[in-house]
C-alpha cells in the first residue's frame, strides 16, 4: 500500500512539474463581429498557420509578448494581407470561424485567435514569451476520436 501511495504522489508531482503555466481562451461575439467585418484589433502583431492561401488559424499577439511556437508566419504589414487571411480560413467541418481572446493564467489579454477550429494550446514562459500552438484537428482515421502524440514518439487514440 505504501509503495502505491508513494508512486502516485511521485507521478502527480512529475506531471505538475512539467505542466508550466498555461493560458486559456475566452470566445467573444463582439470580437467575432470585428473579424467578420474586417476590423481586427490593431494593437496586435498577426501570424497565420496552415497553407499559404488557406490558413488554419490567425492569431494576434500583443506587442509586449513574443510568440515562440513554431509553424506560424508573420502576416505582411498592412490590412490587405491580414484581411485576405481572415476571409480565406480553412473550413473545418461546417463550423463557422469564431474569435477568442487569448488570456494569461492571470486573465490578462495576451492576444486574439480567429479560426473555425475553436481550440488551441497556450503556454506562458519567462520574460513575456508565449507559445500559442497551431490548432490540430482530430485524427480522421477510423470513425471518430482523438490521437495524442507523446514526447517519446508514442501515441494514444481515444475513440468516441
Amino acid at each position: 500500500m505504501r509503495v502505491v501511495v508513494t508512486m502516485a504522489i511521485t507521478c502527480v508531482m512529475c506531471l505538475l512539474g512539467c505542466a508550466g503555466p498555461s493560458g486559456h481562451m475566452n470566445s467573444s461575439a463582439e470580437l467575432t463581429r470585428a473579424f467578420e467585418e474586417g476590423r481586427p484589433p490593431t494593437e496586435f502583431q498577426y501570424y497565420v498557420t496552415g497553407r499559404e492561401n488557406l490558413p488554419t488559424a490567425v492569431i494576434g499577439i500583443h506587442r509586449k509578448y513574443r510568440q515562440r511556437a513554431k509553424f506560424w508566419r508573420d502576416v505582411e504589414p498592412g490590412p490587405d494581407a491580414l484581411n485576405r487571411a481572415i476571409q480565406n480560413l480553412f473550413p473545418y467541418r461546417r463550423d463557422t470561424p469564431r474569435a477568442s481572446y487569448l488570456l494569461s493564467p492571470d486573465g490578462d489579454i495576451i492576444g486574439v485567435y480567429w479560426s473555425a477550429i475553436h481550440w488551441t494550446t497556450i503556454r506562458m514562459g519567462q520574460d513575456n514569451d508565449v507559445w500559442v500552438y497551431p490548432p490540430r484537428v482530430p485524427d480522421s482515421r477510423g470513425t471518430s476520436g482523438w490521437r495524442f502524440h507523446g514526447s517519446t514518439g508514442g501515441s494514444v487514440s481515444i475513440g468516441f
